[in-house]
């Protein structure tokens, strides 16, 4: 699977969000600045959490140099809940 989930546009710039993977592996995050750069990191295997989370990271314009930074952010967060 690999579903578009929006654009963030800055004058510029256009961030292309998109959530791949399946059940068996997991699903993940892709944020699209241009052919070259781009990141990509799995998150769950629930789909619909997966889908929020790339929601939230449009409406709020993450980069892809900080995915990974968030992501690991949220995990150490979740551990004292």
């Amino acid at each position: 699977m690999f579903r578009f989930v929006g654009c963030a546009d800055i004058p510029g710039i256009c961030l292309k969000y998109y959530v791949y993977g399946n059940r068996r592996e997991g699903y993940g995050i892709k944020i699209i600045r241009s052919d070259n750069d781009f990141e990509r990191c799995l998150v769950s295997r629930n789909l619909l959490k997966v889908l929020n989370l790339a929601g939230q990271f449009r409406r709020c314009t993450v980069f892809p140099e900080n995915l990974r930074e968030i992501l690991e952010d949220l995990t150490y967060d979740s551990c004292f809940d």
